[in-house]
Order: C-alpha cells, then structure tokens, then sequence
C-alpha cells in the first residue's frame, strides 16, 4: 500500500482481490504450461525407450539399409520377408536380398531427428507474503502470530489483531477506536487508520503507510505521522 490515500477499507479489500485475481490468473497460466511441458517430456521419454528397443533389437540390411527385426531362427536372413526355412511368406517392404545377422549393422539412432525438449524454466507465481511481526506479536483475539497486516489499536495499551479477526472488531472492541493498520514489520508509520467510514488523510509523508479513518465527524482528521 503507498501513501497516497486509498479511500477506505471498502477500496483496501478491493485491493486485495484485484491481486489475488492477478495470482491466480498467472497460476492458472503457469500450470496450463508446466502441464504443456510434461506432456511432451512424457512423450520424449516413451520416444527414447522405444528408440533403445531399436537399438538393442533392430539392424539394417547391408544391402538396402532397411531396418531389420529378427524374430527367431538361425543368423541367415532375407531382407523383406520370411527366410525359406519358414515358407519365404510375410513379405514386406525390403530388396529380398540374402545377408547375415550378425554382421549387419545394429541400428542406431539418429540424434538429429529427436526433438530437443528444453527444461521448463518458468517460474511458479508466487504471492506477495505479509510481513512477519515477530514472535512476539500475537493477535489479541486468535493468540496466533500476526502474519500480513496487523491492526494495531491507537486508543488502547496493546491491543493488536491480525488480518483473519480483523471483521470481528466490531463486536469485540470498542467501535469508536482507531486501528493503524501495519503492512511491513516494524514500521515507522501505519498504513491506515480507521474506524469504519474513511476520512481523506491531511498528509502523505509517509512511503510506507497510510491512513483510514472511522465514523466521520465533524472537523475531524487523519495524518500520515
């Protein structure tokens, strides 16, 4: 939040889902491409595994460089179809000419025509995290550590709440009181100050914070301190 006068809690919350909109949009963005890329790093991998079956299983025929799969019988092979020993049938795309299995060349697979999968370097979207207040700054309401913003009663000692209980203030703390709404820990000046209606602040000094203020009355103020 910057200095400038916001308008309210109205307009802060307002804010705030226009962000979380924002964030999800990009989630959903960044999910739809890491899905994209795993799909094609699934295909990649089932391509190689089928690409080392050839290899470890095919040859080509030095005749004609067709690739070659023996499926059983003795070493002496006929490119194209079935050596005479088991009929001569099963013809297939080949030159027909005789050769020997183990001296023809295994397959191999030719880099040049698997696809170059890059690795999926697109970061998640992250959102913003609110500021940690220290261990020591528990919500006056929940006793949780106060984790984002924290309303920080002007009217009262200590009285501090966070973010989640921030809507149950008006049925458990004087409505009439002022809350500095903390962004960063350990500011030096409140975001907002505010009671429930907002009155525009009288200055904007601060690059931190700004001010909010509740039921307006007459001649009444707020200042960025």
């Amino acid at each position: 939040i910057n200095a400038e006068y916001m308008g309210g809690r109205d307009q802060f919350q307002e804010k705030k889902n226009q962000e979380q909109g924002k964030y999800e949009k990009e989630v959903h963005i960044y999910k739809k491409a890491k899905h994209s890329h795993e799909e094609r790093m699934q295909r990649f991998e089932e391509l190689k595994k089928d690409e080392e079956w050839k290899s470890n299983n095919l040859r080509r025929c030095p005749n004609c460089d067709k690739v070659v799969e023996k499926i059983d019988g003795c070493n002496s092979m006929i490119c194209g179809r079935d050596a005479d020993d088991k009929g001569g049938g099963n013809q297939q795309d080949g030159c027909g000419k005789r050769f020997n299995w183990n001296s023809s060349k295994p397959y191999k697979t030719d880099d040049r025509s698997m696809p170059k999968i890059e690795m999926f370097a697109k970061q998640a979207p992250q959102l913003a995290e609110g500021a940690d207040h220290g261990d020591y700054m528990l919500c006056d309401l929940c006793h949780s550590r106060i984790i984002g913003l924290r309303f920080q009663c002007v009217n009262c000692p200590s009285f501090d709440v966070c973010s989640v209980c921030e809507g149950q203030l008006t049925s458990k703390h004087a409505a009439s009181h002022i809350f500095r709404i903390h962004t960063k820990s350990d500011s030096v000046a409140p975001d907002l100050l505010f009671e429930g209606v907002t009155v525009e602040p009288t200055s904007t000094n601060s690059s931190d914070t700004e001010l909010l203020s509740g039921d307006e009355q007459p001649g009444s103020s707020c200042q960025i301190t």
